[in-house]
């Protein structure tokens, strides 16, 4: 049975804000230069040049050093923290984490720019943001982030020359990556925040005191999800850039997905006072968390990630989905049944892919 973790609204929120004070040193942007600049050197120890000033019996002959060693030596240097946003003006951490990543070591040799490379490639979790995934659109509910990308991936994913390094024929955006190098990764987390409570065209539930809401208002929640005429793209349109984007990746080795939904709602209209001398009525801590978990199931129900099921180059793929709760407390609640078998058949049609691919080759 999944278990939907519920987290407070004023942690959430105050914990990515203040997150975002650091978040250039939690993107790849530290990373990048380095990874796309492999040392041209293949000497397997230091030149010359490098120790002369050191005397002989202090020189440290990193690559003498056991693999196992040199791996532990990787992790501490590349993988504190063990995640990177691909978004730079977000920040997965929680204010109190520390970044101390060293990439500068990639560019001490050939041979230790392939192992530690490889090494980061395979442990990093990449996280990726729905405004990552598209550039040329801006929404009110996912934004566009310019800062992203130095070439569009929706443009191309770049071609090597006869030195082998990869071009582009488009112009330098001044992005943090670039899409050759992110289909390198094979640990991506996919935040899905669709913070509908902020677009003015949502649509608005109406929730009443016995916690039931309209027929007629969830259908017009699951018409604004994919109604292409609306301000924002719709959500199956969002996850399905997603796709396009990982589908590029040879392989996704563990894609974790996580869910995260808010929707504007108000008290049921026979339970409003139309008084205007008295302070307007809000919806009470058990309204709103009803609202936030009727958001999940009717997000689920809408089809908007079907497109996940064209994935075929992720091997596992674990769901995540976080309710935003009023309550001061943590909780989880159980989804239907419906809903269960609806997650589930996802991550067995999208594993499936994965096995099936395979068996081709």
């Amino acid at each position: 049975m999944y278990r939907i973790k519920q987290k407070t609204k004023s942690r959430s929120k105050n914990a990515i804000r203040h997150a975002s004070e650091a978040a250039s040193k939690a993107t790849v942007q530290d990373l990048s230069t380095s990874l796309d600049n492999a040392p041209s050197t293949r000497t397997s120890e230091p030149t010359t040049s490098a120790v002369s000033n050191f005397p002989a019996s202090t020189v440290f002959h990193f690559l003498r050093v056991p693999a196992e060693i040199r791996l532990i030596i990787f992790r501490f240097l590349l993988l504190e923290p063990p995640c990177a946003s691909l978004d730079p003006t977000y920040s997965p951490l929680s204010p109190l984490d520390e970044v101390q990543r060293g990439p500068s070591i990639l560019q001490t040799n050939r041979q230790i720019y392939d192992e530690a490379s490889s090494f980061l490639y395979s442990e990093l979790q990449l996280v990726v943001r729905p405004g990552c995934t598209e550039l040329e659109h801006y929404t009110s509910a996912v934004k566009g982030i310019s800062a992203v990308w130095r070439h569009l991936p929706s443009h191309s994913f770049g071609r090597k020359n006869a030195n082998g390094l990869t071009e582009y024929s488009e112009g330098d955006r001044n992005g943090v990556m670039e899409p050759h190098v992110f289909t390198r990764f094979r640990r991506v987390s996919y935040e899905a925040d669709f913070n509908f409570f902020q677009d003015g065209s949502a649509s608005c539930v109406y929730i009443k005191e016995d916690l039931q809401i309209s027929v007629k208002d969830e259908s017009r929640v699951i018409a604004y999800l994919n109604d292409p005429k609306a301000r924002r793209l719709p959500a199956v349109q969002i996850i399905q850039q997603f796709v396009t984007l990982l589908s590029k990746s040879p392989l996704i080795a563990i894609l974790e997905f996580a869910l995260s939904i808010e929707f504007r709602a108000d008290p049921g209209i026979d339970d409003f006072i139309f008084d205007l001398t008295l302070p307007q009525q809000e919806l009470n801590a058990e309204q709103e968390q009803k609202v936030n978990q009727r958001a999940y199931e009717l997000f689920l129900e809408s089809g908007a990630l079907e497109p996940l099921k064209n994935l075929t180059n992720v091997k596992c793929i674990e769901f995540d989905f976080g309710l935003i709760s009023p309550l001061p407390r943590q909780e989880v609640f159980e989804p239907k049944p419906k809903h269960v078998h609806i997650i589930n058949n996802l991550k067995a049609a999208i594993e499936r892919n994965w096995m099936v691919e395979q068996r081709s080759h």
